[in-house]
């Protein structure tokens, strides 16, 4: 496992999980992973895993973003392996992981059974070896569209904002967000640590004209401010700028 502490404005986190039984193909996936390689995002976290009983505990034990998963690899530590990649793709879905997933495979794949890999809940499948640029720009499209469809849940520090449910999470502490919210944090969330305009959150958000003078957005960035930050008056995350906001993805250094 490596855990990052850049907490760099501009690209958002994300938690990878990486099973595959080979040492030498997993630590190459990983270490393109943990380059500067993706436009939009860096991995700040890999979960590593060998075999189908210990990625099943990996994806339960905290958030993941994305996955990469090997087609061929053993049930459990000592086991022969088999075609568990499906398996472990459709019990994550079982499990109500929606995460997206890439299954890589050195396997020559029936139609049938890459068919049986995306119906099984791969979103992607790649044949090794891969071009690694095409590998990561497959795997950013996946994150991009997770992202868009709101089904992805978005670190701040060390919280997670969960768009479908409508909250801030961590740990035990669930914070719940109104409509208003949860679409003006996914808004600067989205500006990846630029400054985004007043002017232009009013539009956005509410529909006001640049004309209209309200304090309707000072509002909202108090409450939230009270929900995300461990000291308001400070703020570490939803920070104040030359005519707008910025949200960090990680306090300051």
């Amino acid at each position: 496992m490596t855990d990052g502490t850049d907490n760099r404005p501009g690209k958002a986190p994300v938690t990878a999980l990486v099973v595959e039984d080979d040492r030498m193909h997993r630590q190459a996936i990983c270490r393109l992973l943990e380059g500067d390689n993706f436009v939009a995002y860096r991995t700040s976290k890999i979960l590593q895993s060998d075999n189908l009983e210990d990625a099943l505990e990996c994806s339960s034990g905290e958030p993941v973003n994305v996955a990469v998963i090997d087609y061929h690899f053993p049930a459990s530590p000592g086991y022969k392996p088999e075609h568990n990649g499906l398996k472990l793709c459709k019990e994550l879905r079982r499990r109500d992981h929606t995460f997206p997933i890439m299954i890589v495979t050195g396997e020559a794949l029936s139609a049938d059974d890459e068919a049986n890999c995306l119906y099984g809940g791969a979103n992607d499948y790649l044949r090794k070896p891969f071009d690694d640029h095409v590998f990561l720009s497959r795997l950013e499209s996946l994150l991009r569209q997770h992202e868009r469809a709101g089904q992805a849940e978005l670190r701040i520090g060390p919280w997670l904002l969960c768009p479908e449910r409508q909250q801030l999470v961590q740990q035990s502490l669930h914070e719940n967000l109104t409509k208003k919210e949860m679409h003006l944090l996914l808004t600067l969330y989205r500006a990846r640590g630029l400054t985004v305009p007043r002017p232009e959150l009013l539009s956005e958000i509410w529909n006001f004209g640049s004309a209209i003078k309200s304090h309707t957005l000072e509002t909202h960035i108090y409450r939230l401010r009270k929900k995300l930050e461990k000291d308001p008056k400070h703020p570490g995350y939803l920070e104040t700028c030359a005519g707008g906001y910025r949200l960090r993805f990680g306090p300051p250094n």
